[in-house]
């Protein structure tokens, strides 16, 4: 949505949205390829994401016998994905993509061949490299109208729009150096204007919108700006739930005290582990952060959740389980989460793959770089904490009041078993 209000207020294009289903069937993409060619439409973008690769892949198959038109494919899978197996001659774009969007449909407005377009080696700012166009690492957000204004729906023709669930990002990109993230597409973050946002919140307030999902990797990407956005929905949005990914880092007593008058939903945390064995460049968290700040969140009554990794390098199965009780009996967050590492392409992490270095990991390609050892555990040792992790944060979150201890959920699940067996 933010590249169809960039480009709306042109005069020689008109842009549409088409809400489409990321598990659409073969027989729903034909439908689809069928109303695309009846819109007489010049450029189709599609939004590469691990849920809507396949699709997206179809639907680009679904459409290779429109010669005259340019599709235009971005996202971050673009950077961990093949692509020689696509049909036709879509144009892939990696990064911030407001200002190649606005390059192309100049290009097509002048009439331009599409496969002209294809031989080009810059537009705009974006550079042609192994067939994909890198826009700069550092740019500023490019920004030319506001999300949700009535503008907005008029132009897009988005009479069907639903207020319950709204998706919007007020930054772009992260400060902090995590060796296993992918949200790695830029240096450093940047931030939307301060009257950007402003305008944008008070839009979501006047669409009356019910819950608001912050995409950005820490929300508002600094604390200065994360506090701005909370202080502002208060004041025009307050009706609005939000929830967003925050850093223990952003938090101190100001904050605290803004999130205690805010209307949140659900703040996550990814707190990864507390073990000092795992390198810093690997996890990247300040685990002094953690013990200090996070335990404040019950006190201002901020429904939060925590998020640890299982499988990280450095860790093993007594480390992970100090993790869990230090969280569980120590900090009480009001959900709890444990994800797998995968090993994704371009990351830190993967060097370590396969490689002769004395902390190496191992992950299986075919599953999309799921890890499956490393040198501080085996792969039977993984599968033992992988259970473990699953069978605890389920008895955890069933819990909906009164949170139980560690060795309360430790006990739980020695009886489930002695029951079963």
């Amino acid at each position: 949505m933010r590249l169809a209000s960039y480009i709306m207020s042109r005069e020689d294009v008109n842009v549409r949205i088409i809400p489409s289903k990321y598990d659409m069937t073969d027989c729903e993409i034909e439908e689809l390829a069928e109303t695309l060619d009846g819109m007489n439409i010049n450029i189709l973008g599609l939004s590469a994401y691990v849920w809507t690769w396949d699709v997206i892949k179809k639907i680009n198959s679904a459409i290779t016998h429109r010669n005259d038109l340019c599709v235009m494919v971005g996202g971050p899978e673009l950077k961990s994905r093949l692509l020689d197996d696509w049909e036709g001659k879509p144009i892939f774009v990696y990064g911030d993509a407001e200002l190649f969007l606005d390059e192309l449909c100049t290009l097509m407005s002048e009439k331009r061949d599409v496969r002209d377009i294809h031989t080009r080696d810059i537009i705009s700012d974006a550079v042609k490299k192994n067939g994909v166009y890198y826009t700069p690492l550092d740019r500023k957000i490019a920004w030319r109208n506001a999300l949700y204004s009535e503008e907005f729906f008029k132009k897009l023709k988005l009479n069907e729009f639903s207020n319950e669930f709204v998706w919007i990002d007020m930054s772009r990109g992260c400060t902090y150096q995590c060796g296993y993230c992918g949200f790695r597409n830029r240096k450093g973050v940047a931030i939307l204007q301060k009257d950007a946002i402003h305008e944008e919140i008070i839009n979501l307030g006047k669409i009356d919108a019910k819950r608001v999902f912050i995409v950005d990797a820490n929300l508002g990407g600094i604390p200065a700006i994360g506090k701005f956005i909370f202080s502002e929905f208060a004041k025009y949005a307050p009706n609005v739930k939000i929830i967003g990914y925050l850093r223990p880092e952003f938090l101190d007593d100001e904050y605290l005290a803004i999130l205690e008058k805010s209307n949140i939903e659900e703040l996550r945390f990814g707190i990864q582990t507390i073990n000092e064995n795992v390198p810093r460049w690997i996890r990247n968290n300040d685990i002094t952060a953690v013990k200090t700040m996070l335990p404040k969140l019950k006190d201002v009554g901020v429904f939060w959740r925590a998020e640890l990794m299982v499988g990280l390098p450095g860790d093993d199965f007594k480390a992970l389980k100090e993790s869990f009780r230090f969280v569980i009996d120590e900090i009480q967050p009001s959900l709890l989460f444990a994800y797998r590492l995968t090993v994704l392409h371009g990351t830190e992490v993967e060097q370590l793959c396969n490689s002769n270095v004395s902390e190496w990991v191992k992950a299986d390609e075919s599953s999309g770089g799921k890890v499956l050892a490393s040198f501080s555990y085996s792969e039977k040792e993984l599968m033992e904490m992988l259970d473990f992790s699953n069978k605890i944060t389920n008895l955890y979150n069933k819990a909906k009041v009164i949170k139980p201890t560690y060795e309360e959920l430790l006990d739980c699940m020695k009886n489930k078993v002695n029951n079963e067996s």
